[in-house]
């Protein structure tokens, strides 16, 4: 069973918890079973969601119903905490997410009614557990995270913010790693000016929000970097590939905010192939997925590489391929490539 809860409403004046008048309304059919919860939730932000358990089986008859969960980001709190064929456990679930996603487990447990402190699972005594699904959105989204440095000066000096529907920037407080580092925001908080009155080197810049949503106030943290170009790489530093598949595959790590800055979703790859010895690149029949497509000016994420055709390449051992952005071909990071298997 799936539970969707996104956009909340407020149904009372709390200052520092969004409450949602929508119930997570659970039925367990059997002891030990996984009941599915989905949430989409503002990072910043603490939540509070009201849930009821309840079922049919005359073989459930349970009370002091506990809850575990491995992260402080998430606690369950029980109102009634026995559940059978005519009681229905009720009570909250809290959440503070983190930035990102959030899949949590957070196991249920309890004791059988028809003797001593019998416990109502086998092994670990789980009752059910609740798998959260939760998906985490940036409140402030930043058009750059990290700033080139060039013969000390900025190349650029201003940032724009990009705030999540339903959320209002109530303050913004900023500080520099160097002092002689200025920022101005504007009054409706959608661009950053930068100016600096004597040379840099490379430092941090801390931005602090207040804000808003739906009437409770919440706190979000980013950090801009600037300094000399921190090009992407690729780690590991060979890529290899079997020979044996008929689609080759291979995953790998890409580091570094050039390649990755903006919406990675909107990131379009191509990847070009250099023959040993050569000099020319070739587009090559290999395809490139990005895994986290949900990132936001990212430092890293995983690439999966498949070579669709390796009619061409199976008579080189190595090779090199090029990962560059098909909308800005100035950006991108080479690798070599080898088989496995050399060719006999």
């Amino acid at each position: 069973m799936i539970l969707v809860l996104v956009h909340c409403s407020i149904l009372s004046a709390q200052p520092s918890v969004i409450e949602s008048k929508v119930s997570a309304e659970l039925k367990l059919s059997k002891v030990g079973e996984v009941l599915g919860i989905q949430a989409e939730i503002i990072d910043g932000f603490s939540y509070r969601f009201p849930f009821s358990i309840s079922t049919d089986s005359d073989q459930i008859d349970l009370n002091s119903l506990t809850a575990e969960s491995i992260c402080n980001c998430v606690q369950v709190r029980f109102d009634k905490g026995s559940l059978s064929k005519n009681t229905v456990a009720s009570g909250e679930i809290f959440l503070r997410p983190k930035s990102g996603q959030l899949v949590e487990g957070v196991k249920i447990r309890g004791f059988r009614r028809d003797g001593l402190n019998q416990k109502a699972g086998e092994g670990d005594n789980v009752v059910l557990i609740f798998a959260l699904k939760v998906k985490v959105i940036c409140p402030v989204e930043l058009s750059d995270r990290h700033l080139l440095v060039e013969d000390g000066k900025l190349q650029k000096k201003e940032v724009k913010l990009k705030v999540a529907e339903g959320v209002t920037i109530k303050s913004l407080s900023g500080s520099c790693t160097d002092s002689d580092l200025q920022l101005v925001t504007d009054s409706k908080f959608s661009e950053l000016t930068l100016k600096e009155t004597m040379p840099l080197t490379e430092g941090h810049i801390f931005l602090d929000f207040e804000l808003e949503n739906q009437g409770v106030i919440g706190k979000f943290s980013r950090q801009i970097v600037y300094g000399e170009r921190l090009k992407t790489r690729i780690v590991p530093s060979v890529l290899l590939f079997d020979k044996r598949q008929d689609k080759p595959q291979q995953k790998c790590l890409l580091v570094g905010p050039e390649l990755l800055a903006g919406n990675v979703a909107d990131l379009a790859l191509d990847v070009l192939i250099r023959q040993p010895k050569g000099f020319k690149w070739e587009s090559g029949l290999i395809k490139p997925e990005l895994a986290t497509k949900d990132l936001i000016n990212a430092d890293k994420a995983i690439l999966t590489l498949t070579i669709e055709e390796k009619v061409g390449l199976e008579k080189f051992d190595t090779w090199t391929i090029r990962i560059v952005d098909r909308n800005h071909p100035e950006l991108f990071v080479d690798i070599d490539c080898k088989w496995r298997e050399s060719s006999p």
